[in-house]
């Protein structure tokens, strides 16, 4: 799949897939889109001492690159879960110049699907875990839907790509709020 790089309003690049006609970023602002929804309106307004976050379309990273700075500066646990149909290789994403921060490349070039059962596929840093899947939602829900995986990244079994945030609760019965990506 083709995609061009584009500078947007804020000065910040984002991809353009031409056959698609999609922008994987807002033209007004990649960067100042992600931090307003991802970051202010999403994990900041959070009062989850260790919150759980599910991104559906993991794309450049650069919500999850906001989402590792902001842990690191406020020094809380962040639990990241990525699900991307179309990994973009380290080269694509290093040309859009968001970062030199060498935790944004171990984001990307960390081994995908290598999560099993009860172990954390990655510990980018001490703020952040992350565990990557690659594929559809629906594929990934069946697969890694079962409890162990549920204790871990907050998806409640039976869950679908329609769902909702709200209460959910844990194998060991814990309620936690969760934040879905289609309500920012």
């Amino acid at each position: 799949m083709k995609r061009i790089i584009e500078r947007t309003e804020d000065g910040s690049a984002t991809l353009f897939v031409p056959e698609l006609d999609e922008h994987y970023h807002s033209v007004k602002g990649a960067r100042t889109e992600s931090q307003h929804i991802f970051i202010n309106m999403g994990l900041k307004a959070s009062a989850a001492p260790q919150p759980h976050v599910l991104e559906i379309g993991f794309g450049t990273g650069l919500n999850a690159l906001l989402t590792l700075e902001a842990a690191e500066q406020d020094a809380r646990p962040v639990h990241y879960t990525g699900i991307e149909l179309y990994p973009l290789a380290w080269e694509e994403v290093d040309a859009l110049g968001y970062s030199n921060n060498p935790l944004f490349k171990q984001l990307h070039t960390a081994p995908w699907e290598k999560a099993t059962r009860n172990v954390e596929r990655a510990i980018i840093s001490l703020s952040l875990r992350l565990y990557e899947y690659r594929g559809n939602i629906d594929d990934v829900l069946r697969q890694r839907c079962h409890p162990p995986y549920v204790a871990s990244c907050g998806l409640p079994c039976g869950a679908s790509s329609g769902t909702s945030g709200g209460k959910t609760g844990d194998t060991e019965g814990n309620e936690r709020e969760t934040i879905k990506s289609n309500q920012l």
